[in-house]
């Protein structure tokens, strides 16, 4: 009860705060999407707001694709708040399927802008290979679960999150090049 009530003002304050945020800096500044992850993080631990939990998720993957479409037009402020957005759904093993898509975009992105080698290009992909370890786990659990109940959707789910998986592991085996006048090649590190 007592960690009810505090999640309830919890909830409160960071309302107002957002609110404020968003009229002074704007929906895409980092601190106004920090803001919008913690509300996230409290609706969640309410349970009974789960709606308006996956609603301030949806917000957020919005917010990253939003961004992730923009990042030509100023790629500087993009990254603070992708790496925010990435460290987010990356955390959140429910935001596995969105997740992993956007970490896959944002490590283009920090390969393509800021080079192979740099920090945020090594750290998303550690996040990547991670979360696509992560995603075989579970899909290893939901075809033993297939298997034990004969249960054709677990499978369907185990089959999707494997190939999943593979694709996100042949995309983090292959490296972009780019050549003056021409578009990026994926092509496998040998």
């Amino acid at each position: 009860m007592k960690h009810e009530n505090a999640n309830e003002g919890a909830k409160e304050v960071w309302s107002d705060v957002l609110k404020c945020q968003v009229k002074v800096h704007g929906p895409l500044y980092h601190k106004t999407l920090q803001t919008t992850c913690e509300l996230a993080d409290v609706y969640r631990d309410l349970g009974n707001s789960e709606e308006e939990a996956e609603a301030m998720e949806k917000k957020l993957i919005d917010a990253g694709r939003y961004i992730l479409r923009n990042t030509q037009v100023n790629p500087i402020d993009s990254y603070l708040p992708l790496r925010l957005l990435a460290n987010f759904v990356y955390e959140r093993e429910h935001m596995m399927v969105p997740g992993i898509m956007f970490l896959v975009k944002a490590w283009v992105i920090y390969k393509d802008k800021l080079g192979q080698e740099h920090e945020l290009s090594n750290l998303t992909k550690l996040q990547l290979t991670n979360m696509v370890e992560k995603e075989k786990l579970l899909a290893v659990k939901h075809l033993e679960m297939a298997e034990l109940y004969d249960d054709i959707d677990k499978m369907k789910s185990a089959e999707h999150m494997f190939r999943q998986a593979w694709a996100m592991s042949s995309l983090q085996s292959s490296v972009a090049h780019v050549s003056p006048g021409m578009g990026h090649e994926l092509s496998p590190v040998i």
